[in-house]
């Protein structure tokens, strides 16, 4: 049972006053990080369960693990927190999905789009969609089909996004007429933006200008300018979030994991690790399971800031315990790191470090096959703990992430052409993984040049 003292306090700024009153049958509420997107979807999911009795409203991400960190996290440290109401929390089962139950009647159900069973034999009166962008098409139109219980006088699916791709399938749906697209932006969220003087508060100069000051490029303009951009220079344009990521479940329907999540040794024939060193920058320890095709899928990586080697062995001893590679590929430029791995009893080893010819078998790997399936996938599952610091920051904190801010320089040289070296950052976990995939596909050429 929760409870409180205090009165609701949400005063909607902006277009989230529109999403408030809509009853479009889809909106995307679109803006830079930390704008209040998605605690408007939460405060319209939490008004409409206290107003209409007996509604069913599903709150969904990709992952109900992401689901459950965030959102969830948020509705009940700043939701709950500030209502007088009492709202019984029921943990779900084998067959149904966890909610937060009304007195009205109503539930806030939870879901993830991984376990899809569970939240596609219910129908719904609201579903709210948050980080749209994770989602595919085929995820969307499905949970669409689901909006037909009658307890409210309509029936509405919310999303909400940090701009991505301009071609992505959710900006293109929103231009059209099925779809109505709404901004947030920093005046919109009291705490980063004084509207009677109009001015940053304190934590608003903080955050927007002097800690996402620093981001540049593609992820300046999605995250901070909230436009949909693609990068300049993108190193791996054939990289698709949609043909490249996998969750749990579809790693167990090909055989690489077990029903129990473990990997299943019979299909997968190898296990290595790729080591990418760090401190200010993140550190990387990416696992990789190879089947008998050659395939590899990222299934486990630990991505850190500010851990000493100390600590690297111990995640490393980890990996060792549950994985057992064979092999774990590190970063050259550390050879003394390599020896205290080694000295920790780790099958430790310099990595080919050819960056050009590994930027090109990691491309060819990302290209369907004649089976149409590329050889190299990433678990959405795959990371161990979330670095809260390069998430505040608005920075990369796993390696799917890298794939689009990933670039060659744009300007040119004294003489006068490009540069042949990517530009030197949000390449940490594409090193760890560059290093894996030239273990396999360049260490016999390399031994003919």
């Amino acid at each position: 049972m929760v409870s409180a003292v205090q009165e609701v306090t949400f005063r909607p700024r902006g277009d989230a006053v529109r999403l408030m009153e809509s009853r479009d049958d889809e909106i995307l509420l679109e803006g830079p990080v930390g704008t209040g997107k998605s605690y408007a979807l939460i405060w319209k999911s939490h008004l409409v369960a206290l107003k209409y009795p007996n509604v069913k409203i599903l709150w969904v991400r990709k992952t109900l693990v992401s689901l459950t960190a965030s959102v969830v996290a948020t509705y009940t440290d700043k939701v709950l927190s500030t209502a007088r109401y009492g709202i019984d929390y029921y943990g779900g089962s084998r067959i149904e999905s966890p909610a937060f139950r009304y007195p009205t009647g109503s539930r806030i159900m939870l879901g993830g789009m991984d376990k899809a069973s569970k939240i596609m034999s219910t129908e719904y009166d609201l579903i709210c969609v948050f980080e749209g962008t994770e989602l595919t098409l085929d995820d969307h139109e499905r949970l669409v089909t689901r909006l037909r219980n009658g307890a409210m006088p309509y029936q509405q699916l919310l999303v909400d996004c940090n701009p991505g791709p301009p071609t992505h399938w959710l900006n293109q749906r929103a231009s059209t007429d099925g779809m109505l697209r709404l901004y947030s932006r920093y005046p919109d969220n009291p705490r980063l933006w004084d509207e009677a003087t109009q001015s940053w508060t304190e934590e608003g100069y903080n955050y927007v200008v002097v800690k996402l000051g620093k981001l540049t490029g593609v992820r300046k303009l999605r995250l901070v300018d909230g436009k949909w951009a693609a990068a300049e220079g993108q190193i791996y344009e054939s990289f698709d979030p949609e043909h490249h990521l996998l969750d749990e479940t579809q790693l167990k329907a090909i055989g690489i994991l077990n029903e129990d999540g473990t990997l299943n040794r019979t299909v997968v024939r190898d296990v290595i690790v790729g080591v990418d060193w760090g401190f200010t920058n993140p550190g990387v320890l990416s696992v990789f399971a190879v089947d008998g095709d050659g395939r590899m899928y990222l299934v486990y990586e630990v991505y850190m800031t500010r851990k000493t080697i100390d600590w690297w062995i111990d995640q490393a001893r980890i990996i060792k315990r549950r994985f057992n590679p064979s092999v774990f590929l590190c970063d050259p430029s550390e050879p003394g790191y390599i020896e205290q791995f080694k000295g920790a009893g780790l099958p430790a080893e310099k990595a080919e470090n050819d960056i050009k010819l590994g930027i090109d078998a990691v491309l060819t790997r990302l290209d369907p096959e004649d089976d149409s399936r590329p050889r190299l996938y990433l678990s959405r599952d795959a990371l161990a703990a979330i670095d809260e610091d390069l998430k505040e920051a608005g920075k990369p904190w796993c390696t799917a992430q890298e794939f689009l801010s990933y670039v060659w320089p744009t300007a040119t040289g004294a003489n006068g052409t490009l540069g042949e070296k990517p530009v030197d950052e949000n390449n940490h976990g594409l090193d760890a993984l560059r290093y894996g995939v030239a273990h396999f596909d360049l260490r016999r050429y390399m031994e003919f040049v």
